[in-house]
């Protein structure tokens, strides 16, 4: 079972790596995303928490779309290529990531906001398991 895991998380993320990315530390990417956290505490009062989620979504399909469309260029400049792709970070943690466990906190009762949490929590993990498994189905 060991050597299974093995491969699926080493061997196959090696095969999809980039030597521009083994020379950045991820600490380095991952402190852009500090900055989201904090954007998030500042202004999710003012932007709303739904309006905050929804472009946080949206800011984070447009990075990716960005870097799937100008991949031969950025790939030739590396400190744009590794700006881009932080700010993916940036977008996530100021939106959906913050959220994620925000409105949970204020939808539920006090009494059962614990479990309802984690039922939600629960639910989501699922419904990435399976869709993960659906995607992989179209695949093969």
């Amino acid at each position: 079972m060991f050597i299974v895991i093995f491969y699926i998380i080493y061997v196959q993320s090696r095969k999809y790596s980039c030597t521009f990315f083994s020379l950045i530390p991820p600490a380095l990417l991952q402190s852009i995303a500090l900055p989201g956290y904090l954007c998030t505490i500042l202004f999710a009062e003012h932007i709303g928490l739904q309006r905050l989620q929804l472009g946080g979504f949206a800011a984070t399909a447009l990075f990716f779309l960005i870097l799937a469309v100008l991949q031969p260029f950025l790939v030739q400049v590396p400190l744009l290529y590794a700006f881009v792709y932080g700010m993916t970070f940036f977008a996530q943690n100021f939106g959906a990531n913050s959220t994620t466990y925000i409105i949970p906190s204020l939808l539920f009762p006090v009494e059962h906001r614990a479990t309802c949490h984690g039922i939600s929590a629960a639910a989501g993990k699922l419904g990435a398991l399976l869709g993960a498994q659906v995607c992989l189905l179209c695949v093969i």
